[in-house]
């Protein structure tokens, strides 16, 4: 047997894997480096992870754990073993919302949310907060734009659960208890920690020295203000953690204090002559109160005005920007805050100033900050990779010192290097291209670099994204040699073999960050954009199921090089798995490209791939004979409800659920409706028209009432008449074609579908009402000269005259899907049933169910997955109602969550009754 075998004998086989395609999938993060690991676990609990510590002691094969994998430093990617984080979810706020515990696999972002209506957020606030995990955030102690110091991960610590090497597992929330049992149980670490604090304290130039170097951000090496901050070795421990990226043990989960969110905000973006002048502004904002002051040079508001705001209505400067913000629990006095912005940007000479009128404007000004690094690595040369890097300087020399970084980048040839950050802190980003051939000239500008921000500035060459592959051989130029001979007595301490992601943090190889550099090779124009952020993972139906839209990417970019190298092998292998981890279990609902900062479309590009392959001649004969089609699914769906009454839906299910998962046939729902006889609605007078879908000629009797019915119940109530086409249950807007990629098909079945509205719709004269927001936005991309209704459009229309009717206030539980958040729909819908007198939920993972047209019928593994975490908070919520807008995601959230999901208009009937 091999390690990996006896790995996987420990773990189980199913969360193992030395698949090449899965190899190559987690080995790239949000850095410039490529690591294809030996093998990729998946650990979900601590017992999993002391025995994965257990199997690397054995075997002497060190680890390295993953989560997010948003990290911009490589220390996320290894040659090893790859540990890949999952189901560490443990969440609990305090009753006063003074502190919140967490799991390390939890998003940063969903935790703020929890947090939100106690007004508090986690300190730590970096630009990838809604993707990357709280492991991350504590293990690299990351910032942000309003951080600065005091909030950090080491600064809010209050707890953690943190498990060593030797399988020791430390609850530091009841400090004095976790400090006699690691006397206990690990005496030599005990002492050894014991020693070296006393060391430190007793020298009196060290101490000195940690206490200047740490006055700044610095996340260079290990915390060693742990020595001096805290007296009991447990505590000096569970700070040793934060920033230590994995080397010293794993972090289970923290609790961490909570800082106030006001709930209101005074945001303004000024634009200045030059960065000097923006500079010179700083302490002026900083008097005023503001808690975060963003600083942008002209490249980087370049690559945001061509990559990231193609829906802005904000014109950004031209030459440098400084993004402020202040925050008030009171709304009049966050007003006051605004005109004070304004008035100092006035008095410093900005050439231009934009203050957000509204939480819209404010959170699009946002968006576009935290698109900017997203949005340089757009911009970079085709096929190099993105170097991101941070350091910090005395912002009373910020000025100088961003003209002499700017200077060294042109000097050295990185002519396309932006320059954006914390302000506030003197925390500066840059950003360039580099290819795998400027090797030599990338080696020398590193070298200056730390001789520019150490020697000249006394700055921190790492400010929040920690030490990593990037800066691991500079960290005794950082503090010297006497700390980093400290820092290396403690990795001895916690791992003396270098098992826990070696080379990260201290190395002794003085050229580990030239190596394993990646290169980004041309695969799909609709791609070229994507430097493997990640931003994009939380969103996707298939991420932990098969591959992520980053790592559909990551894998076709392994199959160029490949095909480059002439690897023949490897290719076969990589092209033949990526068929159905890449293409068929890809729901292809763009949300991907909503949630990347600069609109990558994995999804698309996915269906241009599938355009390659023939279509199954079943649908191909569909397209031609859509009526026909119609009527034989139905029939195909009452022949199945009349063997489940007759055999027990569970069975049928089952039946049809084994089929599917060797046949990829369609899995029957016992949630599926039955078809539906809709009929014929001629009114001369109609001022709506319906063309139902043909989902709900086929399956739109789900309930005691059918959607139509729900449809045709609320225009009588709201007089409003409304024809029904005469093409009904004939035709299909193709979204079942488009899904598989078959291009000709589809335009063949949305043109018919196109000339029936045209004929129903007067020529357009009349709205056309549909019952899918996935047809809507099918339809919607076609220059028709139609007016189509989505389901909200519809309501809206006739909500005016029926909110009368509307008795009680009702809870209702909204999964809104992937086509209403493109459609741009959701808070749309939400303001129509909050005037109704609805109190709307929205689960905060709610997203996209997975069913993709059939897609999820068809791989009934990936609903499954979709959903896994929304079922969950659907679970704990008991609502009136439960509401969806297209039919087969009410099919798919019925059946996994074993709530009554209905559709938008059934719902709305039942409430004006």
């Amino acid at each position: 047997m091999t390690p990996e075998d006896r790995l996987a004998a420990v773990l189980g086989r199913e969360r193992v894997s030395t698949a090449l395609l899965d190899r190559v999938a987690y080995s790239s993060d949000a850095s410039l480096y490529q690591l294809i690991p030996r093998a990729v676990a998946r650990v979900q609990s601590i017992t999993d992870v002391q025995e994965l510590f257990a199997w690397s002691r054995r075997e002497r094969v060190p680890v390295t754990f993953r989560a997010a994998g948003t990290s911009l430093s490589g220390q996320a990617v290894t040659d090893n073993v790859l540990a890949v984080v999952e189901g560490f979810d443990t969440f609990h706020v305090a009753p006063d919302g003074s502190s919140v515990t967490a799991g390390c696999s939890l998003r940063g972002g969903y935790v703020n949310a929890r947090l939100r209506p106690n007004h508090c957020r986690i300190g730590p606030d970096p630009a990838s907060i809604d993707a990357c995990t709280i492991g991350g955030i504590v293990a690299n102690n990351a910032s942000g734009m309003c951080c600065g110091i005091a909030q950090n991960a080491y600064h809010t610590l209050r707890g953690m659960s943190v498990v060593l090497l030797s399988g020791l597992v430390l609850n530091t929330r009841d400090i004095a208890t976790a400090d006699a049992l690691l006397a206990e149980r690990e005496p030599a670490l005990y002492a050894g920690l014991a020693t070296l604090r006393d060391e430190i304290r007793a020298d009196r130039e060290l101490t000195e020295l940690i206490r200047h170097r740490t006055r700044l951000k610095n996340t260079m090496g290990y915390s060693l203000a742990a020595f001096l901050d805290y007296d009991r070795p447990a505590d000096i421990l569970q700070h040793l953690m934060v920033g230590s990226e994995g080397t010293l043990g794993f972090i289970a989960d923290v609790t961490l204090a909570t800082v106030p969110e006001p709930p209101f905000a005074a945001t303004l973006l000024a634009g200045f002559d030059s960065i000097a002048a923006a500079c010179d502004a700083l302490a002026p904002f900083d008097d005023v109160g503001a808690v975060a002051i963003e600083l942008m040079d002209d490249a980087t508001l370049r690559a945001i005005r061509r990559y990231a705001s193609k829906d802005a209505t904000v014109r950004l400067p031209d030459t440098a920007a400084l993004l402020v913000e202040c925050r008030s629990a009171d709304p009049e006095h966050a007003s006051t805050l605004g005109a004070m912005l304004a008035r100092v940007a006035e008095r410093c000479n900005a050439r231009e100033y934009f203050l957000a009128a509204n939480d819209r404007e404010r959170t699009l000004l946002w968006h576009l900050r935290k698109g900017a690094m997203p949005s340089v690595g757009a911009a970079r040369r085709p096929g190099s990779a993105l170097i991101n890097e941070d350091v910090a300087f005395p912002r009373e020399q910020l000025a100088r010192a961003v003209a002499d970084l700017g200077a060294l980048l042109h000097t050295h040839g990185f002519a396309d290097a932006v320059i954006f950050g914390h302000a506030r802190d003197g925390n500066m980003h840059f950003a360039f291209s580099l290819d795998s051939g400027r090797l030599e000239r990338y080696e020398a500008f590193m070298d200056a670099l730390a001789t520019l921000v150490v020697e000249r500035y006394d700055g921190s060459l790492k400010a929040e994204h920690s030490t990593g592959r990037n800066m691991a051989p500079y960290v005794e130029q950082q503090w010297g040699a006497k700390a980093t001979a400290i820092m290396w007595r403690i990795k001895e301490l916690f791992d003396p073999e270098h098992l826990l992601n070696r080379d990260v943090v201290l190395t002794r190889d003085r050229k580990l960050h030239l190596r394993n550099i990646k290169t980004l090779p041309p695969v799909h124009p609709l791609v070229e954009r994507c430097i493997e952020c990640g931003f994009c993972e939380r969103v996707c139906p298939s991420a932990g199921l098969t591959l992520s839209p980053r790592q559909r990417i990551v894998v076709l970019r392994q199959i160029e090089r490949c095909r480059i190298a002439g690897d023949r092998d490897a290719l076969r292998v990589l092209e033949g798995g990526y068929r159905y981890a890449g293409e068929e279990t890809c729901a292809a609902d763009g949300l991907c490209m909503l949630a990347c900062p600069v609109g990558v479309d994995t999804g698309t590009m996915t269906l241009a791939l599938r355009a390659r392959r023939r279509l199954p001649l079943g649908k191909a004969i569909a397209a031609r004979f859509t009526r026909a089609w119609i009527a034989s699914v139905g029939a195909a769906l009452s022949a199945v409800r009349l063997a489940a009454h007759v055999f027990g839906e569970r069975q049928v299910h089952t039946l049809t659920r084994w089929l599917s998962d060797r046949l990829h046939t369609p899995v029957w729902l016992p949630t599926m409706g039955v078809p539906d006889r809709i009929a014929l609605h001629r009114s001369t007078a109609a001022q709506l028209v319906y063309l139902p879908s043909c989902m709900a000629c086929f399956g739109g009797r789900t309930g005691d009432i059918s959607i139509s019915e729900a449809l045709f119940a609320l225009a009588q109530r709201a007089v409003v008449p409304i024809a029904v086409a005469s093409s009904a249950r004939r035709i299909c807007c193709g979204q079942p074609w488009h899904s598989s990629g078959a291009d000709h098909a589809f335009q063949r079945v949305q043109t018919k579908w196109l000339q029936a509205a045209h004929s129903a719709s007067d020529s357009g004269r009349i709205p056309v009402v549909l019952d899918s927001s996935s047809c809507a936005l099918s339809l919607r991309r076609t220059q028709s000269g139609l007016r189509i209704l989505d389901p909200v459009e519809a309501v809206a229309q006739l909500a005016p005259a029926i909110a009368r009717r509307v008795r009680g206030r009702y809870r209702v539980v909204l999964h809104p899907g992937c086509s209403l958040e493109r459609l741009g729909q959701r808070e749309h819908l939400v303001g129509l049933l909050e005037q109704l007198g609805c109190e709307v939920v929205i689960p905060f993972h709610a997203g996209c169910c997975g069913i993709a047209g059939d897609r999820g019928l068809r791989y009934a593994k990936l609903p499954v997955n979709a959903l896994m975490r929304e079922a969950v908070e659907i679970a704990s919520i008991d609502a009136d109602f439960y509401i969806a807008v297209n039919l087969p995601c009410q099919w798919q959230l019925a059946h996994t969550t074993g709530k009554p999901f209905v559709h938008l208009w059934q719902a709305l009937e039942q409430m004006t009754r």
